[in-house]
């Protein structure tokens, strides 16, 4: 998970980075919930599906809202 976890990461310490980028990345880790063993990490889908919605980058871009972290995605 290449480009969902630079992104994951960036987003979550935007005082520690000042550029993230993602070529192929899923950003959105939720239709996945077969693949990469992600319920093994997390939860299954539908047992713990809070985690999965906390854990998916494309629902963390209000923590780089006021940041300026200079993003690329592809």
């Amino acid at each position: 998970m290449g480009g969902h976890g630079a992104f994951y990461i960036a987003f979550k310490n935007p005082n520690l980075f000042a550029a993230a980028g993602s070529m192929s990345g899923g950003l959105d880790i939720r239709p996945f919930f077969k693949n990469w063993d992600i319920k093994d990490r997390i939860g299954s889908i539908k047992k713990h599906a809070s985690n999965w919605e906390k854990f998916t980058v494309i629902n963390l871009t209000d923590k780089i809202k006021e940041k300026k972290i200079e993003l690329i995605f592809d």
